[in-house]
């Protein structure tokens, strides 16, 4: 497993006994050695990524005790060190209750968090950090085998932070997460997650350095999604054999609000209705990955701006990109073990191999769209790039950029000194109150602009003007 979700990991394998059978000492003990077993491997593991940096360790061992109908299990408190400047996080007991089912290797379980969840410190042995938890309810169905959870759900409430004792507060009133997974008929497992957070604020008090600021969200949602995850070599790698997936970020009604200041005397406010952020991918036979990324952002609107001379600033954002045919593979070959100062140095090598590859296994960008605007203007473009290593430029590229209010955005990069539109506006043609300038890097090097050469206008755009030179007489 990635080593990002390890912790993630040690907090679910607290949760999965062994054997779905009779509660009795005996078994009890069998799954107290199985899961301290599996604890110690992801310390090991854990311990292993940057080991000169940090370090995972146990406050004692598992304690897994039989309780009537299910097993009482406890983890120990988790201590987590960062070497650099001594700092640590503690994580208290983690307590679970797992109750098999008539299926075997299958459990009911239900988990309680410590209250406080997290507590971190500084070098100082200074308080910096806590997170408390008000109410809490976590359940799930737990499959030993595949080392998951075929389902999850919890609910909590009153989730709060607070930092340098107080300077800092983060509050979410309510979050309820989801998590199903079924096994395909091939061994492997499709999963979805979804959490919702609702009533989010975060406060950051005036100090010397910084002005009272306070972002608050009305809600805010994750969902992800994988196919075909193979579970079968190891509960601690799983990543690895990720092929398909696809992670979700969005949210409403944000607003971020500043104090007063003498830099910033009348403070300032920005809001955004709405945002989201997509990311999935998905991996054909070849092993060669295709991904898209987008972006969406509704709304923004801030008294900070001063829009008589700033014309600039966008109300909505819209980007959607999808990379196809990307030869994961064959990158991971080249950096597998490098060290950043090994990669600095192959920076020379890279220019000239990555192209190559990327043009053998028939790469390239579409950019779907790129929308930009405010009510006084409004920026299109779309595009497919393609790597080509017999190409001038290693690629080619054809699109199209289509401009309203093209006259605004001149005059406004104008004003602070700016000219390159100027220069281009010749270059497309006019339909309505739309320029559009359709473009092709061709695989000879020329870049042509609705037919016309347009590297001169670009290379006269990106040429600084000098100074005249002033002479005494």
């Amino acid at each position: 497993m990635t080593k990002h979700f390890l912790l993630l990991a040690l907090i679910f394998t607290i949760t999965a006994p062994a054997y779905a059978q009779e509660v009795t000492a005996e078994k009890a003990a069998i799954i107290q050695a199985k899961i301290q077993k599996q604890l110690d491997e992801v310390k090991t593991q854990y311990n292993s990524d940057e080991p000169a940096a940090r370090t995972l360790t146990y406050n004692g061992n598992v304690k897994v005790e039989p309780s009537g109908d299910y097993y009482a299990i406890t983890s120990p408190p988790i201590s987590v060190t960062f070497k650099d400047k001594n700092r640590r996080i503690e994580i208290g007991m983690i307590s679970t209750n797992a109750k098999p089912t008539d299926k075997a290797g299958e459990y009911k379980t239900t988990t309680a968090l410590p209250d406080p969840v997290m507590i971190s410190y500084d070098e100082t042995n200074k308080e910096v950090m806590r997170i408390t938890i008000g109410s809490q309810k976590t359940m799930g169905t737990w499959n030993e085998d595949k080392y998951t959870f075929e389902q999850a759900i919890g609910q909590y409430s009153d989730i709060k932070a607070s930092f340098d004792q107080g300077a800092g507060m983060f509050n979410i009133a309510n979050l309820a997460f989801k998590e199903d997974n079924t096994e395909n008929a091939n061994g492997s497992s499709d999963g979805v997650f979804k959490a919702i957070a609702k009533d989010i604020n975060f406060l950051s008090k005036q100090t010397a350095k910084q002005n009272e600021s306070k972002i608050t969200l009305e809600s805010m949602m994750i969902e992800s999604s994988v196919k075909d995850l193979d579970l079968s070599n190891s509960h601690l790698d799983t990543f690895s054999d990720l092929d398909n997936a696809s992670v979700t970020l969005s949210y409403k009604g944000l607003k971020s609000t500043q104090t007063a200041s003498a830099e910033k005397p009348n403070g300032g406010t920005t809001t955004m209705d709405s945002g989201q952020i997509h990311f999935s991918f998905d991996t054909a036979e070849n092993k060669n990955v295709n991904a898209a990324l987008g972006l969406n952002f509704n709304n923004i609107q801030s008294d900070g701006i001063d829009k008589k001379s700033n014309n600039l600033a966008p109300e909505n954002i819209s980007i959607q990109l999808k990379q196809n045919n990307l030869p994961i593979a064959a990158f991971e070959e080249i950096f597998a073990g490098q060290s950043p100062e090994n990669l600095k140095s192959m920076a020379p090598m890279l220019l000239l191999k990555v192209p190559a590859i990327l043009s053998q296994a028939g790469s390239f960008l579409e950019i779907e769209k790129i929308a930009i605007n405010n009510s006084d203007y409004d920026v299109a473009l779309n595009a497919i790039a393609r790597a080509d290593i017999m190409a001038a430029f290693s690629a080619t590229a054809k699109g199209s950029l289509k401009v309203k209010g093209m006259d605004t955005l001149i005059a406004a990069e104008q004003s602070q000194g700016g000219g390159m539109m100027t220069k281009i506006k010749p270059l497309g043609r006019t339909e309505g109150n739309t320029d559009i300038f359709d473009f092709e890097v061709t695989k000879e090097g020329k870049v042509l602009v609705n037919g016309q050469d347009a590297m001169p206008v670009i290379m006269g755009a990106r040429l600084p003007t000098q100074a005249p030179v002033k002479t005494t007489p």
